[in-house]
């Protein structure tokens, strides 16, 4: 089957048992690293990364329905066209999008003594750690650190969860010595999400910090208990803690007011 469009004209095709086993090797984190690539699947993903990140894209895997919808985004990408049952196959998601790209790592940028960073601690569920990729993207934030222990953020449902904001903001993963040293080199105030501080409804925040968050179930590590300042989140009801995602977009909202 033959596509016009973008004054060429364009074949369906199988995807090739090569190609297969790439997609097939890169939902596991050690093949991720070993060929410096992650997947994104749909077309919000693809369109964020095509207007804000172009040269991140590898090549998209795109089914004949959305390409006939879509095609126009991807003039100048490298792109093949295959049935929805053959995108679906190798799809991630339980219900395919029609849509996979293979999109480059980046290289861990510098740490930015600058602005706001966040920190992220031991957050191990995907979901959480895509949230607040989102939520540091919504507030400005361009700098995320994570400890080696936080969900990869080139995992799939961190990806999924990110709705795009991986194509700006893009965290990097150091070991908890490198983090500790940084954090007492840094001139800037390290504000500590706890449950036992200052509450953020009182806090005065500055224009300038690094808000660090640990996982729900142990909080900050040890290593980093005796950094910054304290702070909470008032509890009116009975429950037992909050969602770390919820919670950082609670912070950064007294952060930024």
């Amino acid at each position: 089957m033959y596509f016009s469009g973008l004054n060429q004209e364009y074949s369906m095709t199988t995807i090739s048992l090569q190609q297969s086993k790439l997609i097939k090797r890169l939902s596991l984190k050690k093949y991720r690293k070993t060929e410096g690539l992650f997947i994104a699947e749909g077309r919000k993903l693809l369109k964020e990364f095509v207007d804000h990140n172009p040269k991140a894209i590898s090549h998209v895997y795109i089914s004949e329905e959305e390409f006939a919808k879509n095609g126009h985004w991807l003039e100048g990408f490298s792109k093949s066209i295959h049935s929805e049952k053959d995108i679906a196959k190798h799809s991630q998601l339980k219900t395919s999008p029609g849509i996979i790209c293979l999109i480059h790592i980046p290289d861990t940028p510098p740490i930015i003594k600058e602005g706001w960073t966040l920190v992220l601690d031991g957050v191990s569920d995907p979901g959480n750690v895509g949230s607040i990729i989102r939520i540091a993207d919504w507030f400005g934030i361009n700098q995320v650190v994570c400890t080696l222990e936080t969900a990869d953020c080139f995992n799939i449902k961190v990806v999924q969860s990110t709705m795009g904001s991986l194509a700006r903001v893009v965290p990097s993963y150091r070991g908890n010595g490198e983090i500790e040293s940084w954090l007492k080199e840094d001139e800037r105030i390290v504000f500590k999400a706890e449950m036992e501080g200052e509450s953020v409804f009182k806090t005065s925040f500055p224009s300038q910090g690094i808000l660090l968050m640990g996982s729900e179930s142990h909080g900050v590590g040890e290593l980093f208990q005796n950094l910054g300042e304290s702070v909470t989140i008032p509890r009116f009801g009975k429950a037992e803690s909050l969602n770390v995602g919820v919670a950082t977009g609670i912070i950064c909202s007294h952060i930024f007011r």
